[in-house]
């Protein structure tokens, strides 16, 4: 039942992961949701009771752990407003409505900037309007710069957090879109790594940017090099394709507005 009595009926596939959940692990789900977006303090002798901060690092011993109401008390305390004002946001983009749910979004980040699952929906979402809109955007620039810059902030909470391996992923796609931007700067930086991906990116704007037949030859020698160490990467074969338009000294339009 809800709070207030309606009666609520659930099925579940006997096959589905939820089916095979204790109460207790339905429970610590919601402990480690809490956890992520951080909860205040509240009154109780909980040793939660102090109130964390997002992605909280949280356990409970497997006998004797956290009690049903201790559990409720930390939902009850977890800051509401950010993750309704999320969860609104999800279902504009789930709707198509992506201008409310970008405008959404932006409200939400004002408020909490280090937000990173909202920082990656907000350059989804950003990105998905320059590829379907661009021709009526007018500039698509400054909603791309948006986007990345959202990006950079998403990459850096995440490797705060010890999150490497989403960190580069959300790098790969920052990358992408300042190739589209033509922020060879950013993406030299960027490619000090060792993600191929990355530094591929940072070979195509390199050639998109140089202004003589001579720049364009070193940015291409140096295409070559990063593609032959790329080994099997599965953005090699588009990656052969752009590289025989550098060869040729054809024009790599990019961005959808080039289109």
């Amino acid at each position: 039942f809800l709070g207030d009595g309606t009666p609520v009926d659930i099925i579940l596939s006997p096959l589905g992961v939820p089916s095979r959940m204790t109460l207790g692990q339905v429970l610590e789900t919601h402990l480690g949701w809490a956890a992520a977006q951080g909860w205040q303090p509240f009154d109780d002798d909980s040793p939660g009771a102090v109130g964390v901060e997002p992605w909280t690092r949280v356990a409970t011993p497997v006998f004797d752990g956290a009690k049903e109401d201790e559990i409720a008390h930390v939902i009850a305390a977890a800051r509401p407003n950010r993750l309704r004002a999320y969860q609104e946001a999800e279902l504009d983009y789930d709707a198509g409505h992506f201008h409310v749910c970008a405008d959404r979004l932006r409200a939400l980040l004002a408020t909490n900037p280090d937000f990173g699952m909202a920082r990656k929906l907000l350059a989804a979402v950003l990105t998905g309007i320059v590829r379907a809109e661009h021709a009526t955007l007018g500039d698509s620039r400054i909603l791309t710069r948006e986007a990345a810059d959202s990006l950079v902030i998403a990459a850096r909470v995440a490797r705060e957090n010890g999150q490497e391996l989403s960190a580069t992923s959300i790098e790969r796609s920052l990358s992408l879109l300042l190739v589209w931007l033509g922020d060879v700067p950013a993406l030299e930086a960027l490619a000090t790594g060792d993600d191929p991906a990355i530094r591929w990116m940072h070979a195509m704007a390199t050639y998109r940017a140089a202004t003589s037949d001579d720049a364009r030859r070193a940015a291409i020698d140096n295409a070559r090099e990063v593609l032959a160490a790329a080994g099997d990467a599965s953005f090699v074969d588009a990656a052969r394709r752009d590289l025989t338009r550098m060869e040729a000294l054809e024009p790599l339009r990019l961005a959808p507005w080039e289109q």
